[in-house]
């Protein structure tokens, strides 16, 4: 019987089935087949056994990338596990191979070429892998499948490097990994090799390639990436598939975030030839059905069009509301503020800074209301320094005084 297949049956089995904490554990099981012959009008009942070692999977809330697996235990991630049986824990499976001499060897096979352990036959040993390994180290087919290319005592390779043994040592080589590692190329700049970002072999079956700041708007198993080390680059993460926008993975579920998270994606903005001279950082943008909607409904009315406005500007900006407003609202944006020359026009505006901070506001286009309607129509509005006087007439009392949410690194 093929083990994966156990596995199946276990998600669908009654709940009379044996369970531990949230667990699924499979052991060596039996077949019985019967083989019936009649002779002279008698039954003869054969029975016969066929026994062998099966692969144990055990669903495991898994907090992170482990290290204290045994080498026997192997984590597989929630895609690969899709991939073999067709679902799977958000967590993943951990599979633990028994007597893997006796196993399947189909099932070994595409186990296998999945995880890429146990690693093939070491390939072109102590020969220079650095160019045919495209000047990276780490995992590399070039060194056998599973195998890596790394070198002694080198501060920057991932870790599947760690631990191994060296015969050469003034250069990188081709060795064999002495453990397992989901993640591969962990911590190196991904972009390069996997071209674009979401699920990528190149981090290892089930890993995605992405920039944590750029998450919203990147692949959507990005959404659901945890693990990053750095901020503003492309590296190999996990990831637990697919979260809603806002939501954060910790590596068990996607859930809502206990405190205010880095939001980085396109805003939109209708502009005249002049429009980039009087920028103030203050003012409002929209999304792209956003800048459809005004562009339609208020600008291309009457001729000549409105405010001289003949181009789109696209603007790449990171947000990230204040810890006051969060606490208070449990929002990643606060209520949308109109601007007129860059002068803030409700009145609550200022008392509500000074208590929030200047937060980035939102507000979405009511459709119905709407002469040309778009899909996910957003307005944001950004209060810069001194918002509550125009362009024209701000002060340096008022820009010390209102220093607005303008900043080189949200924080």
């Amino acid at each position: 019987l093929d083990p994966l297949v156990d596995y199946v049956e276990a998600l669908e089995a009654p709940r009379s089935t044996s369970r531990t904490q949230g667990s699924w554990r499979f052991g060596t099981t039996t077949k019985v087949v019967s083989v019936v012959s009649v002779l002279l009008g008698s039954v003869l009942v054969l029975l016969f056994y066929i026994c062998g070692q099966r692969l144990h999977l055990t669903a495991v809330r898994f907090a992170g990338l482990r290290r204290d697996y045994s080498p026997s235990q192997i984590w597989v991630s929630p895609h690969v596990t899709r991939t073999l049986v067709g679902s799977a824990p958000k967590g993943g499976v951990v599979v633990t191979v028994n007597n893997i001499a006796h196993a399947h060897e189909s099932t070994l096979k595409q186990f296998q070429n999945l995880t890429r352990w146990p690693p093939a036959k070491l390939l072109n040993a102590g020969k220079d892998c650095w160019q045919p390994c495209g000047n990276v180290s780490g995992d590399c087919s070039w060194c056998g499948l599973g195998n890596a290319c790394c070198r002694f005592n080198a501060k920057n390779d991932p870790d599947e490097c760690t631990g191994v043994t060296f015969t050469v040592k003034d250069r990188h080589t081709c060795v064999s990994p002495v453990a397992y590692h989901a993640l591969k190329h962990a911590k190196q700049d991904c972009l390069g090799p996997c071209q674009k970002s979401g699920y990528c072999e190149w981090c290892g079956t089930g890993h995605s390639c992405c920039m944590e700041s750029a998450t919203s708007i990147e692949a959507p198993e990005c959404r659901g990436a945890f693990g990053f080390h750095s901020h503003n680059r492309y590296e190999c993460v996990a990831t637990l598939g697919s979260c809603e926008f806002l939501e954060v993975a910790d590596g068990q579920a996607c859930k809502k975030p206990n405190k205010p998270q880095t939001l980085a994606f396109y805003m939109y903005k209708a502009a005249g030839p002049d429009y980039p001279k009087i920028f103030n950082q203050t003012g409002s943008l929209g999304s792209l059905g956003g800048v459809m909607w005004y562009l339609h409904n208020h600008v291309i009315t009457q001729c000549p069009r409105r405010y001289g406005i003949d181009r789109i500007r696209r603007y790449f900006v990171t947000v990230k509301s204040t810890d006051a407003l969060y606490a208070a609202t449990a929002k990643m944006f606060d209520r949308y503020s109109d601007f007129d020359n860059g002068e803030a026009q409700e009145y609550w505006s200022r008392s509500h800074w000074t208590k929030y901070g200047y937060n980035p506001g939102c507000l979405h286009v009511d459709r119905e209301k709407s002469r040309a309607a778009y899909h996910d129509a957003v307005w944001y509005s950004l209060p810069g320094r001194c918002p509550s006087r125009d362009l024209y007439s701000t002060t340096a009392k008022c820009l010390r005084d209102e220093p607005g949410g303008n900043c080189d690194a949200p924080n």
